[in-house]
């Protein structure tokens, strides 16, 4: 704005009445100030241009960064899924030799697994995973328990609480990854003392 000030704060306002004669001075002045802008504004509008297709690639590409971060971790949360699902299933089986041993009364076989159940603890905590408190006595919580049968008792404070687990329950963080499936205490209305 400066620039062009200054070239044209030394022309003097021609009014109707004077010759209209500019100097040749003047004249090329005049026409090297409109060249130069002419110029300018073409060099703006070719680096608006420029700086237009420039940020339609970067956020073609920015979308196209997303869009693979979103795929990957989609493709990580089925991962874990799968794994979680796999360690159950391994949980399961530990669990089940636990109690094969026990049932059978073989010490040394029962020292194997205990072996193996530390090792799934180890592993368990490692990877944030926790055992659903299902304890006998424990009132049932529909959020983390699943009755798969019921016994009668007598004693009406026992009432929808845990008999027996049958099968544990695992969570990771606030996300249930199983229900433990227990065996209910129900009352069945005559209360004996």
């Amino acid at each position: 704005m400066s620039i062009i000030y200054n070239k044209l704060k030394d022309f003097k306002p021609i009014s109707i009445d004077q010759n209209l004669e500019i100097d040749d001075t003047q004249f090329q002045q005049l026409s090297h100030l409109i060249t130069r802008i002419g110029k300018s504004e073409q060099k703006t509008s070719q680096i608006v241009e420029l700086m237009k297709d420039a940020l339609s690639e970067q956020l073609e590409s920015s979308k196209q960064l997303i869009d693979d971060v979103r795929q990957e971790k989609n493709e990580v949360k089925r991962d874990i899924k799968i794994l979680e699902r796999g360690l159950l299933e391994y949980f399961n089986i530990l669990d089940d030799l636990q109690k094969a041993a026990k049932l059978i009364n073989d010490k040394q076989f029962l020292d194997s697994i205990n072996v193996a159940i530390q090792a799934k603890e180890q592993i368990s905590e490692s990877m944030g995973i926790q055992t659903v408190p299902a304890e006998p006595g424990q009132k049932i919580n529909i959020k983390y328990h699943h009755k798969v049968d019921t016994v009668s008792v007598q004693n009406k404070n026992q009432d929808q609480t845990v008999n027996k687990v049958v099968e544990n329950g695992y969570r990771r963080g606030d996300r249930l990854l199983r229900k433990a499936s227990v065996i209910a205490n129900k009352y069945d209305g005559a209360e004996h003392e």
